[in-house]
């Protein structure tokens, strides 16, 4: 067997397919071929070339593998890196084989360490933190960047940091954090404006206290000092305070995306349980509260613990009359019992015309319960809830006229 003639194997691997050329001791090609990147062919093309081959092949993410299938059929097998060492113009997968089975034969080529299986294992998660520290890096590039091409300075590192982002965020464009009332008596406040601004701002709270009464318990003070506006509204959970009550308020939102602006009405907001009619593209720009100009309204949010805690019931009501204790126009909207905001028509459509009286208002309970299906969750069970709406929907009613 030590007599055999060496035969120096060159492969440039690829995916799918893997070139081979094969020279003699003089230098001569013997073989040229291309075979699957597969263990059973690449095998097949060694063994078939006698006891003493010795291989060559380049680093790459598929060496490790290689270098381990083939050790136990070659006398020799040689990890290498020749980048630099060879400067050809029409370079090809055949021209880099016969290239690199030539620089086998001469003993040209460097070796590159590879031991068992660990390394593999090693290399990979030196490969995957680099790519890491590299991705992160970029990111945080295009953040400064992002601050640098408006104006913005933003030194240090408290701009990357969570605990930060919110005030950051506001800092990009400040019309987004806005709150104010327009010409026309209506409301606008920016997506990134917090809950906190919203209830400190004295101008809103002036003309919709019914905004007022229901952000002291719209979860706490801490909460609302972080939560933004647009995150409220978006977020699709049927627990959230802020969507029934906007909806009720006859509230839309001004949404932007890669198509343009456009405008959707709260109520139309949310197409199920944690779901959105939002694009995947699309992201709420600003919440547009209409003027009250007259009409009443009122918000009651019904809880099993404490007053800030997650709602059992949620119910807002906008109420239109004509003289006292008749009703002109009714708007009715429920959330948390439901498994999204649920404008309740039938009731609605029974109140129109009316004038309250407890009669009335036990018929609309009835009919308010028999048009939604009830969610059982941890806040209630679907009977539970059921009750509550019954009762609740009458001191609503009662209370938005008072």
């Amino acid at each position: 067997m030590k007599n055999q003639a060496k035969q120096y194997l060159a492969l440039d691997v690829h995916q799918a397919t893997t070139v081979a050329t094969v020279r003699d001791e003089q230098g001569t090609i013997r073989m040229r071929a291309t075979v699957p990147t597969e263990s059973s062919a690449i095998v097949g093309l060694v063994r078939g070339l006698g006891a003493r081959v010795h291989v060559a092949f380049e680093e790459g993410t598929q060496a490790q593998w290689l270098h381990d299938l083939l050790q136990p059929h070659a006398e020799r097998v040689i990890v290498c890196n020749v980048r630099g060492l060879s400067e050809m113009s029409n370079k090809s997968d055949r021209i880099d084989a016969d290239g690199l089975s030539e620089m086998l034969r001469v003993g040209s080529i460097k070796s590159v360490y590879h031991g068992g299986s660990g390394v593999l294992t090693l290399k990979e998660l030196v490969r995957c933190y680099t790519n890491l520290v590299d991705d992160s890096t970029r990111v945080m590039l295009r953040i400064k960047a992002l601050f640098r091409a408006r104006g913005i300075a933003a030194p240090g590192t408290s701009v990357y940091r969570v605990s930060e982002r919110a005030k950051w965020l506001a800092k990009i464009e400040s019309r987004h954090s806005e709150i104010r009332i327009d010409s026309e008596g209506t409301l606008r406040i920016g997506a990134m404006a917090s809950l906190s601004q919203l209830e400190q701002s004295t101008e809103a709270m002036a003309r919709f206290p019914v905004m007022k009464r229901a952000l002291r318990t719209l979860s706490n003070v801490r909460v609302r000092n972080v939560a933004r506006i647009g995150g409220a509204l978006a977020h699709g959970d049927p627990h959230m305070d802020l969507p029934p009550l906007f909806a009720a308020l006859g509230a839309r939102v001004s949404v932007m995306g890669h198509g343009g602006m456009r405008e959707i009405a709260v109520e139309d907001l949310y197409a199920g349980y944690y779901e959105t009619t939002l694009e995947k593209n699309e992201l709420i720009a600003e919440a547009i509260v209409p003027p009250l100009n007259g009409a009443k309204a009122a918000y009651m949010k019904v809880t099993s613990r404490s007053a800030d805690d997650w709602p059992a019931l949620n119910i807002g009501v906008r109420l239109k009359t004509e003289g006292p204790g008749h009703i002109r126009e009714a708007r009715i909207i429920i959330s948390a019992a439901t498994e999204k905001v649920t404008r309740l028509n039938e009731a609605e459509r029974l109140l129109t015309g009316a004038a309250v009286n407890d009669a009335l208002l036990s018929r609309a309970g009835d009919t308010a319960i028999g048009e939604v299906s009830f969610l059982s969750d941890a806040h209630g069970s679907a009977a539970y809830k059921k009750e509550l709406l019954r009762v609740y929907l009458s001191r609503a009613i009662r209370e938005a006229l008072s």
